[in-house]
């Protein structure tokens, strides 16, 4: 009486089977590098988005520490002749912004509207 069974042995593939075998493995490297290009693109947009956010961050840390922060606002700049001063003032608070002395060619305006 013969039994049967099955066994490790070695097998030579054919030259189709081999064929096949190249097909597979090279679809499969493209799959790969495939995932990989995405993996980096995604890793890219989050770096992106970390680095985005830890700016803000990071502003809003100044603003927070300092209490304030520079802006452009709406001034109105007065010419004092008799003091030859020139004095910029916030139009909506009316702050003093900034004064400075007139300079040479300021006062002449003075005189030639005489």
């Amino acid at each position: 009486m013969n039994e049967k069974t099955t066994e490790l042995v070695k097998y030579t593939f054919t030259r189709e089977e081999k064929e096949g075998l190249a097909d597979e493995l090279s679809r499969a490297v493209n799959e790969l590098m495939g995932l990989q290009d995405d993996q980096k693109a995604v890793a890219a947009q989050f770096k992106s988005q970390i680095t985005a956010k830890e700016a803000g961050i990071k502003s809003l840390s100044e603003k927070h520490r300092s209490g304030y922060e520079m802006r452009r606002v709406d001034c109105e700049v007065n010419m004092d002749y008799t003091a030859g001063m020139v004095r910029t003032f916030q139009i909506d608070t009316g702050e003093l912004v900034k004064e400075r002395v007139m300079t040479v060619q300021e006062r002449q305006l003075e005189l030639s509207r005489a």
